[in-house]
């Protein structure tokens, strides 16, 4: 696995260095200087503070021990920072693309990638719980379970209509779940099968809105769920995601491009690494 890490790193630093030898071709020696001027301001806000807290020092000179004692040094990495930042700025300045996406494109994307727009069925829901760890006998854990249960359930006959959360009292004061101090029970948006508790995760997904299920049980306690909202298994409508497919084609067109040019690139270069030797660009990107 390092390996192939290092691989896959060595050959994005070898697209980084042909494409600021490219810049560095066409641009006059002597702007240089300012340009890498102009790169020392994003450097120290941007690229130094992820540096302290990746080699885990908080200063500067901490940083500079720390890297030259792994070979490099704070202006190595700047200057590593410089070229990948101007070989960004180059590549984009080179290559063009036709930004306009014709509706039979988009709507061909749409039908080509449909499963990418499905979404399975969700439910958002609480719950009460009693654990039966908390007894001797796993039926003084329903009974203190049946108990809670008859207080949710008046609450519920209170509140016939009511579409919120009931159980947030109940849960704070009694449930045994780990959601009861924190949220009042209430679960977040829960896919179908994502539960490791069949019966809570059939109940939740057969239950009407709103309505109490039956005491439940699974293997640390005894449930009794109530389902907030639910939204059936579907597809994301065409008209909500044309202008996300619009960014995604020519995301496409944009990375098509960039490859050709770096290809050409390549083809010409020949890359000496201490992993690999002297070699061509091409033998390197495998």
């Amino acid at each position: 696995v390092r390996d192939q890490l290092m691989q896959r790193h060595i050959a994005q630093l070898v697209d980084t260095k042909l494409l600021y030898r490219e810049f560095a071709r066409e641009v006059p020696p002597e702007n240089m200087p300012r340009i890498e001027e102009n790169l020392l301001g994003p450097f120290e806000e941007h690229e130094e503070p992820k540096l302290l807290k990746q080699f885990n020092v908080n200063s500067r000179r901490e940083l500079e021990l720390e890297l030259t004692r792994l070979g490099s040094s704070l202006n190595d990495a700047r200057r590593s920072f410089n070229e990948k930042a101007i070989a960004g700025e180059w590549v984009r300045s080179k290559i063009k693309i036709n930004e306009e996406v014709r509706p039979d494109e988009l709507l061909s994307y749409y039908q080509q990638h449909a499963a990418d727009y499905e979404y399975p069925a969700q439910a958002r829901w609480e719950e009460l719980m009693v654990r039966k760890g908390r007894f001797a006998d796993p039926q003084q854990a329903y009974a203190a379970m049946a108990e809670l249960g008859n207080a949710a359930w008046q609450l519920s006959a209170a509140n016939p209509n009511y579409g919120g959360p009931l159980f947030s009292d109940l849960a704070k004061a009694h449930s045994d779940s780990f959601k009861a101090a924190e949220d009042g029970g209430q679960r977040d948006w829960t896919t179908r099968g994502a539960l490791k508790a069949a019966a809570i995760d059939e109940a939740i997904f057969a239950l009407p809105v709103g309505a109490l299920s039956p005491i439940l049980e699974s293997e640390s306690g005894f449930h009794i769920v109530r389902v907030l909202e639910r939204k059936v298994a579907g597809r994301t409508p065409f008209t909500e995601v044309q202008a996300d497919i619009r960014e995604k084609i020519k995301d496409e067109r944009y990375r098509e491009k960039m490859e050709k040019y770096l290809t050409k690139l390549r083809g010409n270069a020949q890359i000496w690494t201490v992993c690999t030797g002297n070699v061509s660009a091409d033998v390197l990107m495998g």
